[in-house]
């Protein structure tokens, strides 16, 4: 159960390396964040089951390019998403920049 819970706040790459307590290493990576421009003036003018479509449609075409370029996705924080791409090599370092 810590296992999921540790995975679901924090990624699965990052909780793993919690959950082994004691053991310290730095994790290069590149942090992203996003979110739908204009959604709270939005979310006053349409109806709730438009809005829910909306944010799915939405989620859907930000989380899938994530995962499809080796990234993570740490958190939906209301309409934000916080998305996570580990640094390996140099290689990805040219990729992300």
């Amino acid at each position: 159960m810590t296992k999921s819970v540790l995975n679901l706040y924090l990624g699965y790459e990052a909780g793993q390396r919690v959950y082994r307590r004691g053991e310290g290493s730095t994790i290069r990576s590149v942090l992203w964040m996003c979110d739908l421009r204009g959604f709270s003036s939005l979310s006053d003018r349409i109806p709730l089951e438009f809005l829910i479509a909306v944010l799915n449609d939405y989620f859907e075409a930000v989380t899938g390019p994530i995962h499809a370029h080796g990234g993570e996705v740490l958190k939906f924080i209301g309409d934000a998403v916080l998305g996570i791409f580990r640094i390996r090599d140099d290689r990805d370092v040219a990729t992300i920049c």
